[in-house]
């Protein structure tokens, strides 16, 4: 999965399956990146961690004397909010209402043409359609899909006990699909979601406590579009502290 894709990206890949030391498989794929911002509508996912980022980028190969950046939050149901905007050869006004100081530009000066912006962290609230204007131009439109894997911890967990983990995200269509995956890469839940369920549960048993790791993979049909790891480390005299991190 490559992510924050740019027009270098394009170009051929090949997979090659090797047993012992001998190529026995090969597969290639070739595909090009599209430049033309312009109208385009996609749907990014990004995992609420400490390390996650999302570039919303915008550019034009014309000249342009505005620009704004426009969100609709998926959580608060209300109207879209500005959180970026610039005229040419005037500072660049951010926002801090929402993002603080998670939000910032990628150029320092705005050129007429690029007004990409950054997200970081990414949290579980930014979730919504992010939309970028040249002047009176929509540019892209960009439906942001987070996702959160949380420990439900009723007491002091011990070596022995039991941990709910939590999978939940933002927003569902018809098709999205839950899955938790253990650390032999065995499916251990799932779930197809629909519009009032968002999220999947999964009990860790003593007896799996040792695996360590389980991920949270979330599925529109039968393609993959983020997959979040959630791993488990035991201290003796702490208990067990379960911590995300971004994969």
């Amino acid at each position: 999965m490559v992510r924050h894709v740019t027009l270098e990206d394009g170009k051929l890949y090949q997979c090659e399956v090797r047993e012992s030391g001998n190529i026995v498989l090969t597969n290639k794929a070739n595909f090009t990146v599209d430049m033309y911002l312009y109208q385009k509508h996609y749907t990014l996912y990004r995992p609420s961690t400490d390390y996650s980022e999302l570039h919303l980028l915008c550019y034009s190969t014309f000249y342009f004397s505005t620009a704004v950046w426009n969100w609709k939050s998926h959580h608060q149901q209300d109207h879209q909010k500005q959180i970026a905007s610039v005229k040419y050869s005037e500072p660049i006004n951010v926002s801090r209402t929402d993002f603080v100081n998670r939000l910032v530009t990628l150029e320092e000066q705005f050129d007429g043409k690029n007004f990409s912006v950054r997200i970081a962290p990414v949290l579980f609230g930014d979730a919504g359609v992010y939309t970028c204007s040249l002047a009176s131009n929509i540019f892209p439109t960009i439906e942001l899909i987070t996702v959160k894997v949380t420990a439900e911890l009723s007491d002091t967990v011990t070596e022995g006990g039991n941990v709910t983990l939590n999978c939940s995200v933002s927003d569902v269509t018809a098709s999205t699909r839950l899955v938790w995956i253990n650390g032999d890469g065995e499916t251990v839940g799932e779930k197809v979601l629909n519009g009032e369920e968002k999220s999947l549960s999964l009990i860790i048993q003593k007896a799996e406590r040792d695996r360590g790791k389980w991920m949270c993979g979330v599925f529109d049909q039968d393609r993959l579009q983020i997959i979040v790891p959630y791993y488990q480390e035991l201290n003796d005299s702490l208990g067990s502290i379960m911590e995300p991190r971004q994969h």
